[in-house]
């Protein structure tokens, strides 16, 4: 299965909260294209990655509060390292906020005929212009597995998730 690892707190805004949860992963390229991450549609597990920054932690969690009206559990609490939940990728934000269709627009089913803005389909606090979201949905946590990550998406393979 193929995972994406996310610096801390955002890897547990994604699967530890339900209703108002971190469901649009940000991404962006230099060039400003779009970045593969984005187009991933169907099974992702989520890494958090091994890295820990004080500073960088203070700031998200300041994000995080603004818009669930709380802070992320404390740096020390939160798990590094390993795969801690999975998500299902379904869709793409434009950096505009519309929702991308992808090249066969013309062939969308009606549902993704009848959705122009992306705030219709997901709940776009999460999203960060200029960037590309990718809408993440049955996002749930699982038992820690610590594992190596990578930048990009990773394959883990199929042994390592119970």
């Amino acid at each position: 299965m193929l995972a994406l690892s996310m610096w801390q707190p955002w890897a547990w805004a994604v699967v530890h909260l339900d209703e108002g949860g971190k469901e649009i992963e940000n991404r962006q390229r230099r060039d400003g294209r779009m970045p593969l991450i984005v187009r991933h549609r169907g099974p992702l597990l989520i890494h958090a990655s091994k890295k820990q920054d004080v500073a960088y932690y203070e700031d998200v969690a300041e994000r995080i509060a603004i818009i669930i009206g709380r802070r992320p559990p404390p740096l020390e609490e939160l798990q590094f390292g390993g795969i801690i939940g999975r998500a299902i990728g379904v869709a793409t934000i434009q950096p505009d906020g519309t929702l991308w269709r992808g090249p066969s627009a013309d062939r969308a089913d009606e549902f993704f005929a009848n959705v122009f803005r992306a705030n219709e389909f997901a709940d776009t606090r999460w999203h960060i212009p200029p960037q590309w979201g990718l809408v993440l949905r049955e996002r749930r946590p699982l038992p820690f597995i610590p594992y190596k990550g990578m930048q990009g998406l990773f394959h883990v393979p199929d042994e390592v998730i119970p």
